[in-house]
């Protein structure tokens, strides 16, 4: 299906909002092992601004960043970090992103070994979507927390 959205959005005049979302998607959806490989295709296949739009681009940053640090690619995984922290304060300026925002954090501080600070963003992530009307974010995010690093 998401192959599909993915044709359907490149035929379509608001694929430029859809591309992010179907890429983020993808990475999401995949296995650790396998997430990096789909960050570079989202990488290698969204190009410029005619195919991304700014309020969109948060959906492919969150979970290439998230992707990025369970792989060990700090850099990548605080690129992508960095945007979506900007991306939340500056055109999104939702609570359920500046919740997404902690998650992310959490793991780009769990692969740095800063074990007890991933623990406090995850919890603030949970706590952020708990309020944001996302009971399964914040499940997951409290099984983050508690999980040893």
């Amino acid at each position: 299906l998401v192959d599909d959205a993915l044709a359907v959005a490149r035929e379509s005049d608001a694929g430029f909002h859809l591309l992010d979302r179907i890429y983020g998607t993808r990475i999401a959806a995949s296995q650790p092992g396998t997430a990096l490989a789909a960050v570079e295709e989202a990488e290698s296949a969204i190009r410029g601004p005619a195919e991304t739009c700014p309020g969109c681009r948060i959906t492919l940053a969150v979970p290439a960043a998230i992707a990025a640090a369970r792989a060990g690619d700090g850099g990548r995984a605080a690129q992508y970090a960095r945007a979506a922290e900007n991306l939340s304060r500056a055109v999104v300026r939702l609570p359920g992103w500046d919740a997404a925002v902690e998650e992310v954090k959490g793991h780009v501080a769990r692969a740095s070994a800063a074990s007890g600070t991933a623990t406090a963003h995850f919890r603030a992530a949970a706590r952020g979507f708990r309020k944001s009307g996302q009971p399964l974010d914040a499940a997951r995010c409290a099984e983050l927390a508690s999980r040893p690093a």
